[in-house]
């Protein structure tokens, strides 16, 4: 008798691994000949038939109440806004009701995507909705008659996978209220399939130039992709950007076309009058991303609670201005101390040329609170022009820190993102790490700079700079230009945290 294969969390993980990644699925985009069919008109029809099979129509999801989030840069702060307000009002028994969120990318595991409660999915619940939605993908390729039906090839790719199983656990837990992050744009992304009766607001965050072989190469063309996510009869929110007026003429007139019940575009100067809260997300910038997120949670829990919002930031509550000191994002200009190296870790995962102007004003603030340290510089962006990125961080750094910056770099490590390589594998392909390489000692040709193939090599070379207990000898490792990198890095030196 044959013995059954395991149904845990490492097994759902090695299956989940077996399907095509996001990254196939945008170099694949980005190589279709401009001249040709757009490959993004099929993206929602196959969706929606990802749904059919595993037993979900737009229809399943109307008792779910969405704020649905898109945005260049700042709608993983939004939506971490909103789930600490929405599960702050559901724990004092209000509207809300029980939270789902779904976000990407990941850090460290998978789980961390779909979380419930603000917590993520157990290893547990993981493995068992995993594996519901695989049975249900492999009962449909049977029905069609279809080939491997038991195997990846009868699975959506990654990303689409995942948003399919994201649905079906926030009905089956129970959710009322769902935070939806976007994937890549918005329109003909996989989440975009929820109705608009189930949407109650929608939050277009800070635009800037990425994934351009799906979205195109301008923010104009970017934001009509963003706000597709808008709904008929329904609000969404905005910043205002004056001084980027094409831009705002396309987010207005896709909202018109959209039949959106109002654009709430936020002004600057209402949001600094404003002030925002200290939360554990640091950054000035963040309050404009507290103020959608505030907006949106406002407008939230009064379409659940049959009232209808100010749409002002002086009308929202106070519980949930409250509850934004509470949210937490890893990874984003966050501060890891590692007394065993010696080491303060700074780590952002930005990974396009406005994220990595804000980690450059960061990195600058920081080196102010601690003038003595030596910064290391731990950099990696394997899937956009990561030279060309890199050189951009840097020429922000020089406009922050003027001549100062001469003397900030004690060391460059450019390594892939992979935890450690497999013995007796082939070498990698290191031609990123050797540009990035060339690129920074142009700039600073007298800074040892060092590759590796993995990042145990890496941290374990960083290490070597470091004097633990020796205040006269701080160290400082920047972790930066890819979230990949930062979730490797922070598995590393946190074995024993999430899984």
């Amino acid at each position: 008798m044959a013995t059954a294969r395991p149904r845990d969390y490492a097994s759902a993980l090695a299956h989940l691994n077996l399907l095509i990644p996001n990254r196939s699925i945008t170099a694949r985009l980005a190589a279709q000949a401009p001249s040709g069919p757009d490959p993004n008109l099929l993206a929602i029809p196959e969706m929606l038939d990802s749904l059919a099979r595993t037993g979900l129509t737009p229809a399943s999801l109307r008792p779910l109440r969405v704020v649905h989030v898109a945005g260049t840069k700042g709608k993983g702060s939004v939506s971490a806004f909103l789930t600490a307000a929405l599960t702050a009002d559901a724990a004092r028994g209000g509207a809300a009701g029980r939270v789902g969120t779904y976000t990407s990318p990941h850090l460290v595991t998978p789980r961390e995507r779909i979380a419930v409660a603000g917590a993520p999915l157990s290893e547990a619940a993981f493995a068992r909705h995993f594996f519901d939605v695989w049975d249900r993908f492999t009962a449909s390729a049977r029905a069609r008659g279809e080939p491997d039906a038991d195997g990846p090839a009868s699975k959506p790719f990654y990303f689409r996978f995942l948003t399919v199983m994201a649905l079906h656990v926030f009905l089956g837990e129970g959710c009322r209220s769902v935070v939806l992050e976007v994937g890549i744009g918005g329109a003909y992304d996989a989440t975009n399939v929820v109705p608009a009766e189930s949407v109650t607001a929608a939050v277009v965050t800070r635009l800037g130039v990425d994934h351009v072989g799906m979205l195109g190469g301008t923010r104009e063309a970017i934001a009509w992709h963003k706000a597709g996510i808008m709904k008929k009869g329904r609000p969404a929110f905005t910043r205002l950007v004056e001084e980027r007026p094409s831009v705002m003429a396309v987010l207005r007139a896709r909202a018109a076309a959209l039949e959106c019940s109002e654009l709430v575009e936020v002004r600057d100067a209402d949001v600094e009058a404003w002030g925002g809260v200290e939360s554990g997300l640091r950054g000035a910038f963040q309050r404009y991303n507290q103020a959608l997120a505030a907006l949106a949670a406002e407008e939230h829990l009064c379409a659940l609670e049959g009232r209808t919002s100010a749409r002002r930031l002086s009308g929202v509550r106070p519980s949930v201005l409250e509850a934004l000191k509470g949210a937490s994002l890893r990874g984003r200009h966050e501060k890891l101390s590692d007394a065993e190296r010696g080491i303060t870790w700074l780590l952002d995962g930005a990974h396009t040329t406005d994220s990595l102007e804000e980690t450059a004003k960061w990195l600058a603030a920081e080196r102010q609170k601690q003038p003595k340290a030596g910064i290391v510089l731990l950099f990696n962006q394997q899937e956009r022009e990561a030279s060309e990125l890199l050189l951009h961080f840097l020429a922000t750094l020089h406009k922050e820190m003027g001549d100062a910056v001469d003397k900030l770099f004690k060391a460059a490590v450019f390594s892939r993102n992979d935890a450690k390589s497999d013995e007796g594998a082939p070498d990698a392909d290191m031609t990123v790490q050797e540009s990035c390489r060339e690129a920074f000692a142009s700039v600073y040709p007298s800074v040892p700079t060092h590759i590796t193939q993995d990042l145990t090599s890496a941290i374990e070379h960083i290490s070597g700079f470091s004097a633990p207990g020796d205040e006269t000898e701080q160290q400082a490792v920047l972790v930066t230009g890819s979230m990949h990198l930062v979730g490797g890095v922070i598995g590393l030196l946190e074995p024993e945290g999430l899984k």
